[in-house]
C-alpha cells in the first residue's frame, strides 16, 4: 500500500478525518460545479421567448457569457477556481501511484482543492443570481452571442431579489463553516508549521470571501432590483418592478443611522477576527503555539458574528440618505424645542456634546480598557496595535496632519456648534459672548488674528468659541480657524474629532496657511507658559495670570497685514483644577520637558472631567491695527513692540471693565507675567 493510502487509511482508523473529509468535500463540489452550470443553462432556456418566433435558441456552453458582466466575472471566478482546485488533485492521485508525497503535503493540497472547490460552487451560483436578462452583448463576445439578439427573458423564472440575497447569504455562512473548520484544524490538530499556516491562510480567505460576497453581493440583489428589457414581464409579487434603490459597495455614512452603526460594527468584527488569524500565522511561522486554541476560539466567534452582523444590517438600509443629515434634522428639530426639555434624546444628545467636549480623553481610555477586559493580554496587545496601525495609516494619508484642515466636517461643526451653545448653559451656569467694538470696526475683508486669553487647564473654549452662533451672530463673516498644539493631534478619537471641526497645529506654516485660506485665525498666546500659573485663579491668592513674553504671534500678524483682535474669556480657568497641586514640580518639568508633570484634570465632584457651574463670559475686544503702515521688509521691532503692547493693555482694559460684574471675580486681580 502506497505512504498516501496509509496515510488515509491511519486517519480513518485513528478518528482523524481531517483528510478524508476534505476530499469528500471536494468531490461532491468538484462536481456539483459544471452540473450547476449545464443546469443553469437549462433553466434558463426555459426562460426564453423567441422573439417573433423566428429565431431558434438552443442552451449552449456559452450561457455563461450572457446576463451582463457580473455575471461573466462570476463565471470566470468559478471556471478559474474549478481548474486549480482541479490542478491541485492531479500531484495527490499521482502520488498515490508512484509514493513520492508526504502525508502533511496530501493534507495542504487536499484543504487548498476543497477550499477552491466550494468556492467554484459558490461562484457559479452567483453567477446565475446576477443573471440581468436586460444586459446588452458586449463588444469583445459578440461572436459568442450570435443569434441571441431577439431574445425576451421571462423574470418570473428567476428569484426575486429578496430571495437571492437570502441565497448569497447562505452561501457566506458555508464559506464561514469552512474558514472557521479550518481555523479549528490549523490552530489546535496540526501539527506541522506549514500544513498549519496553509491552514490558517485559507481560514481568512473564506472569512474575507464571506464577508465580501455577504456585504456586496447580497446588499446589490436586496437593493438593486433587474431591469427588463421593453415589452418583457416583470415579476411584481417579487419586488422587482421597483425603483432601484441607489446600492453602492462603498458609501460611507449612507443609508440610515442603524445601517452604518452595524455596518461599522460588522466590519469591525471582521477586521479583529482576521487580525487573530494573522496573529496566530505570525506566532506558527516563529514556532509558537502557546494558547493557539484560545485564539482560534475567539477568532472563530468573531468570524461567525462579523456574517452575521453584516448580513442583518442589510435589512436596515435605508437608500441613499446621509447619516448627517439625519442628525442635522434631529438637531434642528431640538433648537426649535420640538421636544420637551426631558425627553431622552435630548438628554442623550447632550451627553454626547459634553462627553465630546469634556472627556474625550477618557472615553479613549475607557475603550483601550475594554480591550484588556475582553481578552488576553496577548490578544488585546495585538488587536490594540493592529487597530492604530490602521488607524493612523487612514488619517495620515493626503499631507500632514492638522496644518491643511482636508478633515474638516462642515456638517459635523455646525452641528456641534449649535448644540454647544444649547447645552453648555446647563453645565456651567451661564454662557455670554459680547463685543466690546463696533460692527463696522470688524471688517470681513480684513484679516484678523484672534488672540485667546487666558490659557488655563484646558483652553476648550477657544476651540468651540468660533463656532458657536452667537459669536457668528456678532462677526458676520468671521470665521477664525482655531489653531492649538501639535501634541493634541497625536492621541486618537481625540485628533478626529478637532480635524472634523477644522481646528489645526500651532505653526508658521499652518499660522500663514489658515490665514491666507480662511482670513482668519484663534490662537492663545500664553501658551503653556500660562498653564503653570492657573492654580493662583483659586482662593487665597484669586489672581487671573496672563503670560506675555510671546511676540511671535504679532509678528505673523503684521507681515499678513492681520488686525489684532484681544479675547478675554471668564470662567473657563476657574472651572477645572489639577488634581496634584504642585506648582514648583510644574514650572521645572515645563522647562526642562516642554510640558507640565503631573498634570491630572478634574472638575464636578473634584475627580469628574466634567466643569464646575462657574460660568462663561466670552469679550472681544476691538481691532488693534499698526500706528504706521508695515514696510515691504516686514514689520520693524519697534513696530512688534507698540502693536504687542497695545494687545496686552487692552486685555487688561477689557479685564477691569468686565471682569467685576461677572459673578465670583469682584476680587480678583489681573497679574501680567513677563518670565
Amino acid at each position: 500500500m502506497t505512504s498516501v493510502s496509509h496515510s488515509l487509511s491511519e486517519s480513518v482508523l485513528s478518528g482523524d478525518h481531517v483528510v478524508i473529509c476534505l476530499a469528500a468535500c471536494w468531490v461532491v463540489f468538484a462536481v456539483s460545479t459544471p452540473l450547476t452550470y449545464v443546469g443553469g443553462a437549462r433553466w434558463l432556456h426555459r426562460a426564453v421567448q423567441l422573439g417573433g418566433g423566428k429565431t431558434q435558441v438552443r442552451p449552449g456552453w456559452s450561457w455563461g457569457t450572457m446576463g451582463g458582466v457580473r455575471t461573466l466575472v462570476f463565471q470566470a471566478l468559478s471556471l478559474s477556481a474549478w481548474l486549480l482546485s482541479c490542478a491541485v488533485v492531479v500531484p495527490i492521485l499521482s502520488a498515490a501511484r508512484h509514493d513520492w508525497m508526504s502525508s502533511l503535503t496530501v493534507e495542504l493540497l487536499v484543504a487548498a482543492a476543497a477550499v477552491g472547490a466550494v468556492s467554484s460552487q459558490l461562484f457559479q451560483v452567483s453567477a446565475v443570481l446576477v443573471f440581468d436578462p436586460a444586459a446588452k452583448p458586449m463588444r469583445i463576445l459578440a461572436g459568442l452571442q450570435q443569434g441571441h439578439t431577439d431574445v425576451l427573458w421571462d423574470v418570473k423564472s428567476l428569484p426575486s431579489s429578496a430571495a437571492a440575497s437570502y441565497v448569497v447569504i447562505g452561501m457566506g455562512s458555508l464559506w464561514v463553516a469552512l474558514g472557521a473548520a479550518l481555523l479549528h484544524l490549523g490552530a489546535n490538530l496540526l501539527e506541522d508549521a506549514p500544513v498549519r499556516l496553509a491552514y490558517l491562510a485559507l481560514s481568512g480567505a473564506c472569512l474575507t470571501m464571506a464577508a465580501f460576497v455577504t456585504y456586496g453581493l447580497a446588499g446589490h440583489l436586496r437593493h438593486v432590483h433587474r431591469k427588463t428589457e421593453p415589452g418583457s414581464e416583470s415579476d411584481s409579487e417579487g419586488g422587482d418592478e421597483a425603483a432601484p434603490a441607489a446600492w453602492h459597495f462603498f458609501q460611507p455614512f449612507k443609508g440610515g443611522g442603524w445601517f452604518v452603526a452595524t455596518q461599522a460594527l460588522g466590519w469591525a468584527l471582521y477586521s479583529a477576527g482576521l487580525s487573530l488569524i494573522i496573529y496566530l500565522m505570525a506566532h506558527s511561522a516563529i514556532g509558537i503555539v502557546h494558547s493557539a486554541q484560545r485564539f482560534a476560539q475567539t477568532a472563530g466567534i468573531f468570524m461567525v458574528f462579523s456574517h452575521l452582523v453584516l448580513a442583518g444590517s442589510l435589512l436596515l438600509y435605508k437608500g441613499p440618505v446621509r447619516t448627517m443629515e439625519l442628525v442635522r434634522g434631529l438637531s434642528a428639530s431640538l433648537s426649535e424645542r420640538a421636544l420637551r426639555p426631558t425627553d431622552l434624546r435630548t438628554r442623550l444628545s447632550d451627553a454626547l456634546v459634553i462627553t465630546l467636549l469634556y472627556a474625550p480623553v477618557q472615553l479613549l481610555c475607557t475603550i483601550i480598557a475594554l480591550y484588556f477586559l475582553l481578552f488576553p493580554l496577548e490578544i488585546a496587545l495585538t488587536l490594540l496595535l493592529a487597530s492604530a496601525f490602521v488607524y493612523y495609516s487612514i488619517t495620515l494619508i493626503g499631507g500632514p496632519f492638522g496644518e491643511t484642515g482636508r478633515r474638516e466636517w462642515p456638517l459635523f461643526r455646525d452641528w456641534f456648534g449649535r448644540r454647544s451653545e444649547e447645552v453648555l448653559p446647563a453645565w456651567v451656569g451661564s454662557l455670554e459672548i459680547l463685543r466690546d467694538g463696533e460692527a463696522d470696526q470688524y471688517d470681513p475683508e480684513r484679516r484678523h488674528v484672534f488672540g485667546f486669553a487666558v490659557h488655563g487647564l484646558y483652553p476648550l473654549a477657544a476651540g468651540y468659541l468660533p463656532l458657536l452662533p452667537g459669536f457668528r451672530r456678532l462677526l458676520p463673516g468671521i470665521r477664525p480657524v482655531t489653531l492649538c498644539a501639535s501634541v493634541v493631534f497625536a492621541v486618537p478619537l481625540l485628533r478626529d474629532l478637532l480635524a472634523w471641526l477644522g481646528l489645526r497645529v500651532v505653526s508658521r506654516r499652518s499660522f500663514l496657511r489658515a490665514l491666507r485660506e480662511k482670513g482668519a485665525v484663534l490662537l492663545v498666546p500664553g501658551g503653556q507658559a500660562e498653564l503653570v500659573h492657573t492654580h493662583r485663579i483659586a482662593r487665597p491668592t484669586r489672581e487671573f495670570c496672563v503670560y506675555r513674553s510671546h511676540k511671535g504671534f504679532v509678528r505673523l500678524a503684521l507681515q499678513s497685514e492681520a488686525a489684532l483682535v484681544p479675547v478675554l474669556a471668564l470662567g473657563e480657568v476657574d472651572s477645572l483644577q489639577n488634581l496634584v497641586n504642585l506648582p514648583g514640580m510644574l514650572r521645572w518639568t515645563y522647562k526642562r520637558l516642554g510640558f507640565p508633570v503631573p498634570y491630572l484634570i478634574g472638575g464636578r465632584y473634584q475627580v469628574s472631567p466634567f466643569p464646575r457651574p462657574t460660568g462663561l463670559r466670552f469679550v472681544i475686544g476691538k481691532p488693534i491695527l499698526p500706528a504706521t503702515k508695515v514696510g515691504p521688509d516686514g514689520p520693524s521691532q519697534a513696530q512688534i513692540d507698540d502693536v504687542h503692547a497695545r494687545f496686552y493693555a487692552s486685555l487688561e482694559d477689557l479685564f477691569a471693565r468686565y471682569a467685576p460684574s461677572f459673578p465670583g471675580y469682584e476680587d480678583v486681580k489681573f497679574v501680567p507675567i513677563d518670565h
